[in-house]
């Protein structure tokens, strides 16, 4: 029988309840040298997406490594809230409380400052995906401007935060267990070499060995994400959802 990515992580995760009841201490989910981790918030849809609520819940499944995607990362540090659909906070953005449900979103800079779309790919202007076929309505002018406004307070931001609390961020995941071994955050042409450095920064001052994004469709994209990470001597995974 052949089993699928998707069939191996049921698998594994189904057996991380029983494992922890058999062992004391601190999360482990390596089992026969196979380090098993989760991507979070995306792996806890409709629960609290803190990065507080997101490492409890991890130590009570027995989890000890997981890929960080930007939000609850940026919230922790202070970010400003995303602008979403409905306004300032919605989106699927950075959860701040445990009232807040995750989403698995991610928050970015797109072309010509519209916010990132969740594939890390540069934003379309707010262009929906098509009422007729089921899909969400293009963004109203006041949306889009509210989009606008929160991708600029966004980026002002990421070029001033320290990276001490990114750093607070790993001790606390780490006094409890838990490694961060990749940092999400989707990478655009239409982001500055300093935003690219923060992120790159980030992901060093969180532990991670690499950075993570969806996988570019423009190759000039990705020839710059390669340029750039060599120079920081980081790996970049790609989720080619293949």
């Amino acid at each position: 029988m052949i089993y699928t990515r998707r069939d191996v992580g049921r698998i594994a995760l189904a057996a991380l309840p029983a494992a922890k009841l058999l062992s004391a201490g601190k999360p482990n989910s390596k089992f026969g040298g196979v380090q098993i981790g989760v991507i979070a918030p995306y792996s806890f849809h409709g629960m609290p997406g803190d990065a507080e609520s997101l490492l409890k819940d991890m130590v009570e499944l027995g989890i000890n490594a997981c890929e960080l995607q930007n939000p609850p990362a940026e919230a922790f540090a202070g970010a400003p809230a995303p602008a979403g659909r409905g306004g300032p906070g919605g989106g699927g953005g950075a959860g701040r409380g445990r009232g807040l449900a995750s989403s698995g979103g991610e928050t970015g800079a797109g072309q010509g400052g519209a916010p990132a779309a969740p594939g890390g790919e540069p934003g379309r202007g707010g262009q929906g995906r098509g009422a007729g076929r089921g899909g969400r309505a293009p963004l109203t002018p006041e949306q889009q401007a509210a989009q606008q406004k929160a991708a600029e307070e966004m980026k002002k931001w990421r070029l001033s935060v320290s990276m001490d609390k990114f750093k607070s961020l790993r001790k606390m995941y780490e006094d409890a267990g838990v490694s961060i071994y990749a940092f999400k955050l989707g990478l655009t042409l239409a982001m500055s070499d300093d935003e690219y450095q923060y992120t790159f920064n980030v992901a060093k001052a969180l532990g991670c060995n690499h950075l993570t994004m969806e996988l570019p469709s423009d190759p000039a994209l990705t020839k710059r994400i390669g340029e750039f990470a060599a120079k920081e001597k980081m790996m970049v995974g790609y989720h080619a959802h293949t």
